[in-house]
């Protein structure tokens, strides 16, 4: 397994994000690039409004579908794994702590005729915006969730996940 990271942008320009992602990998599947992350996560800020100097701290846990299925069923009542689970914290220098199962992933995007990195993209875009209170639990709240998916992806270069 390997040992989490935790990742800064290096670049101190105020038009990047100064924020710091805790990666780490407890699967053996290869991951998405970590430069990635910080760039979806930029463009959910943008796309939120945030300013830049805000700053946020993610843990980012990518685990196997048995470690995620047991966590589901913990926190969610739900005895099945998933692609991503995402938990927002509220007294903590820890803004959001998401688990994400590689494997899920990578099937979803075969099922669906996607390349792997297109749905990473969309499923850590989906985790960010629920991190900020965003959900789609209701059918108004689904719409608005999803729109603020499709414009962060085409601002991507990414097509509407949802067509």
């Amino acid at each position: 397994m390997k040992q989490q990271k935790k990742i800064k942008n290096k670049n101190k320009s105020k038009n990047f994000c100064q924020d710091d992602f805790y990666i780490c990998n407890k699967t053996p599947s290869r991951i998405i690039k970590r430069r990635k992350i910080l760039q979806y996560f930029c463009q959910v800020k943008q796309a939120l409004n945030l300013p830049h100097k805000q700053k946020f701290s993610f843990a980012i846990t990518f685990l196997s579908e048995s470690a995620i299925q047991q966590i589901n069923k913990q926190f969610r009542q739900k005895d099945k794994a998933t692609n991503i689970l995402t938990f927002p914290y509220e007294s903590s220098d820890l803004f959001a702590e998401f688990f994400i199962c590689p494997t899920i992933i990578q099937q979803e995007a075969k099922q669906q005729n996607k390349s792997i990195n297109n749905h990473y993209a969309h499923m850590l875009i989906h985790g960010f915006l629920h991190a900020f209170g965003y959900d789609h639990v209701e059918e108004n709240q689904a719409k608005i969730m999803e729109s603020l998916e499709i414009k962060i992806l085409q601002s991507l270069n990414i097509a509407n996940p949802y067509e």
